[in-house]
């Protein structure tokens, strides 16, 4: 696999997670359950994002 396709993978994981917490966040409060979207993982991710980005300039 080369690392283009590597870091395209990654990038969709991580925007995966942060839309599944977005779902969790909306479903948990129409259904009475408490499940809030945590914003420390948004910010998580965004530094994860930034990680990768670092990553993918360095190898370029």
């Amino acid at each position: 696999m080369d690392k283009e396709k590597c870091y395209e993978a990654l990038d969709a994981i991580i925007s995966i997670s942060i839309y599944q917490g977005y779902l969790a966040g909306i479903c948990g409060k129409s259904s009475g359950r408490h499940y809030t979207f945590d914003s420390k993982f948004d910010e998580t991710n965004s530094d994860f994002k930034k990680l990768l980005n670092d990553l993918k300039n360095k190898n370029d």
